[in-house]
């Protein structure tokens, strides 16, 4: 379904979409580890997964659609989630113990 042109963009798409939702799941995840309460952790991780599954679903709605517009929004969808994962990455090294501090080697 869909032909050739859908093929390419689940070639070069499909892998960088699953690292980026990889990365922000794991935010979420480093989230609920050291979240105090099992009510915070169970809701870190649930946020993380709903995140990478509406990702995921909306660059299978994209890809699969046979409108041009909605098939061209995939590596938009990229690029927000390229957005998102970086975000976190660097939320996440900011709240870390080993990070270097000021000055110091």
């Amino acid at each position: 379904q869909g032909g050739e042109a859908v093929g390419w963009l689940r070639a070069f798409l499909t892998v960088p979409l699953h690292a980026l939702t990889a990365v922000i799941m794991g935010y979420y995840i480093g989230l609920a580890k050291y979240s105090k309460g099992r009510k915070n952790q169970e809701g870190n991780l649930y946020t993380g997964l709903w995140i990478a599954i509406l990702f995921h679903g909306f660059f299978n709605f994209f890809v699969s659609s046979q409108i041009v517009i909605l098939i061209l929004m995939a590596p938009l969808l990229i690029g927000y989630a390229w957005y998102v994962a970086l975000r976190a990455s660097k939320l996440q090294a900011g709240r870390s113990p080993f990070k270097k501090e000021e000055g110091r080697a």
